[in-house]
């Protein structure tokens, strides 16, 4: 008996893939290819079949060699191709041909970084790529008292994580310079780790549950299955059920073949939580509801167990004032304090940058920008007392 599928799509939000889908239908192309990846290259339309042009970025529909055809967008620094063929040889074909049109952003190219920026929508979870200026560890090394520096140090020189807890912690006054060493942080570890910066914690952690599991598992959903080595032990399957569990899409793999050897570059995540000290109070039961919890969860519960993901919270509060829970040995795998630089070391400081002031009192690093720079200059003689 003649059996027929009624397909409902967003088309205000989405048309190119409903029709994307509607044409992989009635081609009968039972193979699926997926992936996305940082880049900076255009999509160039030209030879499209299909094009749009949208706030967030840029649609195409390609027809490509062997049969294949693919649905690509590119916007906010980031590409996604799905590609479709009569065979699993020509949907990778297929890809590869997308990835050499849109070629792979470079994880750290002349002191810049590639960084994902997520935030919830109205439509859900939103990513969106930046290429940050960043400066070295050893460029910025003296701007820290010798403990602050030391602690870093042992962060910036590290290219494997280490086992013991998933959670780093700084946590300082403010303008000690926490996000100067973010930045570093991003440089010096972009040959293994990917930055992703949440720019709404109080979401991410609250109500919207679906917003940090989406961010969380977002690599896991089109990866390999790996084992304790890291070995690459088999392909999951990509959309198992609903519209591609049909039975002549059954075959639907992702990212890279069998073969190939997983990617390095991109094996880790790094999630950024900037000034989230209200989330790690020690009333924070009281004050946010289950954001404490679900945060735990994240480096150390069953929503994090497995996945190759870092925490990095910074927050203005003092130790003692977070939960103890946080903190813990096991779940913090470093805790960092940012202090004030002593007046010796912030005298050599501004000497290096030949400015002829001196202080008596420890002064944070912005303080001391703010004298070389003649920010807030009568504050800054007030608080220093310094001619």
């Amino acid at each position: 008996m003649a059996r027929r599928l009624h397909l409902t799509f967003d088309v205000e939000h989405n048309p190119g893939m409903g029709l994307f889908q509607q044409e992989v239908l009635r081609r009968n192309l039972s193979h699926l290819a997926s992936d996305k990846w940082p880049t900076s290259a255009e999509l160039e339309t030209e030879d499209a079949i299909w094009t749009s042009v949208a706030p967030e970025g840029s649609f195409a529909m390609l027809e490509l060699r062997g049969g294949a055809l693919a649905f690509v967008h590119v916007g906010f620094g980031n590409a996604f191709a799905q590609v479709a063929g009569p065979s699993e040889e020509a949907a990778w074909a297929g890809l590869e041909a997308v990835r050499t049109r849109l070629p792979r952003a470079s994880r750290e190219r002349a002191g810049r970084v590639p960084v994902r920026f997520w935030s919830y929508g109205p439509h859900g979870p939103m990513p969106m790529g930046r290429t940050l200026s960043v400066p070295s560890w050893q460029e910025i090394a003296p701007n820290y008292p010798v403990e602050t520096a030391a602690g870093l140090a042992r962060l910036m020189s590290g290219n494997l994580p280490w086992r013991g807890g998933q959670l780093i912690l700084w946590h300082g006054e403010t303008g000690t310079g926490k996000t100067t060493a973010l930045r570093a942080l991003a440089r010096e570890w972009s040959s293994w780790c990917e930055p992703n910066y949440i720019t709404d914690p109080e979401t991410f952690f609250g109500h919207r549950s679906d917003y940090m599991l989406s961010v969380m598992l977002e690599s896991q959903a089109f990866s390999e299955d790996e084992d304790e080595d890291g070995g690459v032990t088999g392909h999951r399957p990509l959309w198992s059920g609903g519209i591609w569990g049909l039975r002549h899409l059954a075959m639907a793999v992702h990212g890279r073949s069998a073969g190939e050897k997983r990617e390095t570059a991109s094996s880790w995540r790094l999630l950024i939580l900037e000034d989230t000290g209200e989330l790690l109070a020690a009333d924070a039961r009281m004050q946010a509801g289950q954001g404490l919890s679900r945060f735990l969860n994240v480096v150390d519960g069953l929503i994090g167990q497995g996945l190759r993901i870092l925490v990095l919270v910074t927050t203005n509060e003092e130790i003692g004032r977070l939960h103890p829970a946080v903190a813990r040995p096991g779940r913090c795998a470093a805790n960092v304090l940012f202090t004030q630089i002593p007046p010796q070391q912030a005298n050599a400081w501004l000497a290096e940058r030949n400015h002829d002031a001196t202080v008596s009192e420890p002064l944070t690093l912005a303080s001391l920008y703010a004298i070389v720079e003649g920010w807030d200059a009568v504050v800054e003689r007030q608080a220093t007392g310094f001619a």
